[in-house]
């Protein structure tokens, strides 16, 4: 007599177990691949933000008169707050790297502290530098 032939059927424990951690693992790759997305989103919104910022004062200060107060040389950095996380300064200096012209330096700086680092990890201030060289008589 012939045993009766057993038909198996569906997946076993371990199958469902193994597929299940490979499953967990992906996802896991998937989630921390989003958050670094959402840093870099975060810091490019950072850097677009502070370069706008930069060209935005040194548009200004090249449209104003070679004589104009905001571009006396020697009175130092002028520095302005624009929003909590950003300050923007410019700095004037005579006959640099030739005779009568001003080099114009705008520079924004913020804080990084709200790109959601990690714990106890602080991160450097960010600054965006931009010059321009102003001939006189323009």
């Amino acid at each position: 007599m012939k045993s009766p032939r057993r038909r198996e059927q569906g997946f076993s424990l371990i199958e469902v177990l193994v597929s299940m951690l490979i499953l967990s693992i992906g996802l896991m790759a998937v989630a921390s691949m989003q958050i670094n997305a959402g840093r870099s989103d975060i810091r490019s919104m950072g850097m677009t933000k502070g370069g706008a910022l930069a060209h935005g004062k040194m548009e200004e200060l090249i449209g104003r008169p070679y004589e104009h107060a905001d571009l006396v040389a020697g009175a130092g950095v002028h520095p302005w707050e624009i929003r909590e996380e950003y300050s923007l300064g410019w700095e004037v200096v005579d006959n640099t790297p030739i005779p009568n012209v001003k080099t114009v330096t705008v520079t924004v700086e913020w804080d990084r502290d709200w790109e959601g680092g990690d714990a106890g990890e602080p991160f450097p201030p960010q600054t965006y530098r931009l010059s321009y060289i102003k001939p006189a008589g323009i």
